[in-house]
């Protein structure tokens, strides 16, 4: 939650931000049942940023899309917004994403700026890795 964002050394989220949360009710997306969830970010009362998740039901709940509003800039015109586009079953109760799609917008004027695609070639519940993996995080070694 906000106490361990804020207590953590590496933050950088400003102390006076607070998050504002909204439910709606579900949606049907890409034929999934989707809970949509909205946070905002605010510092004194102004909106920063606002997410808005469509919470997959029958996919843990993982976001099948996700759209961010950089609200300084526009509240109506997403900055970014990413979306599965390919599900892979891990278990019988466990999902994870196959492909993402990763689209950046020019919010001053309309318009597509970016586009990133994302495989996922393999997932593991449970990964066979030594201990060393997690604790020597080197990136040269990587």
């Amino acid at each position: 939650g906000e106490d361990a964002i804020l207590e953590s050394q590496d933050s950088k989220w400003p102390a006076a931000a607070k998050l504002q949360y909204h439910a709606d009710s579900p949606e049907t997306l890409d034929g999934l049942k989707c809970q949509p969830l909205s946070i905002l970010q605010t510092i004194e009362g102004r909106g920063i940023r606002r997410m808005e998740l469509q919470l997959a039901e029958d996919r843990n709940l993982l976001p099948a899309k996700v759209r961010i509003f950089e609200c300084q800039i526009s509240d109506v015109a997403p900055a970014y917004v990413a979306r599965v586009t390919e599900w892979q079953q891990l278990s019988a109760e466990a999902w994870f994403p196959k492909a993402i799609t990763i689209e950046s917008f020019w919010v001053q004027q309309p318009g597509l700026a970016g586009r990133t695609s994302i495989t996922i070639h393999g997932a593991k519940l449970s990964p066979d890795y030594p201990r060393e993996f997690f604790v020597d995080v080197n990136a040269e070694t990587r």
